[in-house]
């Protein structure tokens, strides 16, 4: 049965600053406010459900486009927009996949429609913008930590960022597991780096390697002291010496720049020629 609802409406449990436009179902309590809206500011226990078009609490709001909100802290030294604390907790084994958030996008776009736009799982940007005009230490777009802080348990694998691409229908013309654009300039940046890593682990890279682009060097030694670069006809090495342990292959032989021919000498050791090679590209080294 419909139970009226009382002049007090304080008396209501309901979430605080709930805003319902429509009608709000609450077990067998029904709020019919037609075009009307109700405003409560104490508590309201929903233990049913809410049918609404729009619902607001505190900054934020959720409607039939999503959910919207907006927070303006004021010197506060810990706000967090989103808060979450998620503890699973396993006490048996067994195989348990557990997200803090998890996105399921599944967009439907029909045969023949095109969409010149696009879809993403997760979006954000942290950019400066007008009132930015004094000092900020550092500014991430995306800021993750992983791995173990406390405990004595055993962690098989640890990622920072895990990427699992799916290629199993369709046709993709790109697929990309990490793109980066290039930067919207205008401003000043002292230095930038694509990739920067202090961390003196060793990259392990199965598939291949490639600098695109003529005259790119890899640059080596702490202060960029010998480079390797492609230079749209030969490969140059620059910076000293080559030092060779083991043999050298090589299907032809060129000048070290002041007329003698570069060879191998018998320790391994590059040298120049003291009489011209024969027929076999064999001279005295030394």
């Amino acid at each position: 049965m419909k139970k009226l609802i009382k002049n007090n409406l304080a008396s209501l449990i309901v979430v605080i600053g709930l805003i319902v436009l429509g009608a709000v179902l609450a077990g067998d309590v029904i709020v019919d406010l037609n075009q009307g809206s109700l405003e409560v500011d104490n508590n309201v226990d929903v233990s049913g459900d809410v049918i609404a078009n729009q619902i607001a609490f505190g900054g934020a709001s959720i409607s039939d486009d999503g959910l919207s909100g907006k927070w303006v802290p004021l010197n506060d030294n810990q706000a967090n927009g989103i808060d979450v604390i998620f503890s699973p907790n396993n006490t048996a084994s067994g195989v348990y996949s557990n997200y803090g958030l998890k996105f399921i996008i599944n967009p439907d776009i029909d045969s023949g429609v095109s969409n010149a736009g696009g879809v993403s799982a997760l979006y954000g940007s942290a950019l400066g913008h007008a009132n930015f005009e004094g000092t900020l230490r550092y500014m991430a777009g995306i800021n993750f930590q992983h791995g173990m802080y406390s405990g004595t348990g055993h962690l098989n694998e640890s990622y920072g960022v895990f990427i699992g691409p799916y290629h199993k229908s369709g046709t993709i013309d790109n697929s990309y597991n990490i793109f980066i654009d290039a930067p919207k300039t205008g401003g000043s940046v002292t230095n930038e780096w694509v990739i920067y890593s202090e961390d003196d682990a060793p990259s392990l890279i199965v598939g291949d390697w490639r600098i695109h682009a003529d005259n790119k060097k890899l640059m080596l030694g702490a202060s960029d002291d010998a480079s390797i670069y492609w230079n749209g006809s030969k490969l140059v090495v620059e910076g000293g010496d080559l030092d060779v342990n083991g043999e050298v292959d090589a299907s032809g032989v060129s000048g070290d720049g002041s007329g003698k021919v570069v060879c191998v000498k018998s320790d391994g050791n590059l040298g120049t020629c003291s009489d011209a090679p024969d027929a076999n590209g064999v001279c005295s080294c030394g």
